[in-house]
């Protein structure tokens, strides 16, 4: 019996495992934009987070996911990891986001019309727009 094709499913399923992707849209709740960050791969427990930071550079908000943080008692059952913050650009209408993951990074135009948020991608390849 030959153990030749497992070893390759096996290292494609690590390969494919290992390219997280996000999902992320922002929503307005009392006059402050809160970005909602969510993980497209699946957790062993409940309640992972992301580990993320923003930084603002002139009309750029740039997100760093840094990791996935695991919730203290590991509920049963699988999940999304998620992280949620608020992003300090209540007066923008329109602005450029920055998200890095290791070393790719992905960019957004962000506009806002008043009420909704929208966002057009310039490049994006781990992230897509939830809304």
């Amino acid at each position: 019996m030959k153990k030749f094709p497992f070893f390759f499913l096996w290292l494609a399923g690590i390969v494919y495992g290992q390219q997280n992707s996000f999902d992320f849209y922002i929503e307005k709740e009392n006059t402050i934009p809160v970005l909602q960050l969510k993980s497209k791969e699946t957790f062993p427990c409940v309640g992972y987070a992301i580990r993320a930071s923003q930084a603002w550079n002139n009309d750029t908000v740039i997100i760093d996911i840094r990791g996935f943080l695991k919730p203290a008692n590991c509920p049963g059952g699988l999940d999304i990891a998620m992280s949620r913050f608020q992003l300090q650009c209540a007066a923008k209408k329109q602005f450029w986001m920055k998200i890095r993951w290791n070393a790719t990074v992905d960019l957004w135009i962000i506009s806002f019309d008043g009420e909704n948020y929208t966002a057009e991608p310039v490049r994006n390849m781990f992230t897509s727009w939830m809304r």
